[in-house]
């Protein structure tokens, strides 16, 4: 993948992910730029589980319930 279609992919990923995490009253996290390059590098997988799940995986909604943050530390709590 080309730089500029790796930027552009890194913003429509963002912008989704932003949307969806506001929708269920949370943040993308500090580190989401790194995690959001690691899922690219992943082809759209969850970077932090083994078996290749898409992410956002279908453990992350647990996760931030019980943690405050999914493992991947994408999203987080908004305790703004």
């Amino acid at each position: 993948m080309k730089v500029d279609e790796n930027q552009g992919m890194r913003r429509f990923l963002r912008n989704v992910l932003e949307t969806y995490a506001k929708s269920k009253g949370w943040r993308l996290s500090d580190s989401s730029e790194k995690v959001i390059d690691l899922v690219i590098k992943n082809g759209g997988n969850c970077p932090c589980r083994a078996v290749p799940f898409p992410c956002p995986c279908q453990f992350h909604c647990e996760e931030v319930a019980k943690n405050k943050k999914c493992h991947c530390n994408l999203f987080v709590e908004d305790l703004s």
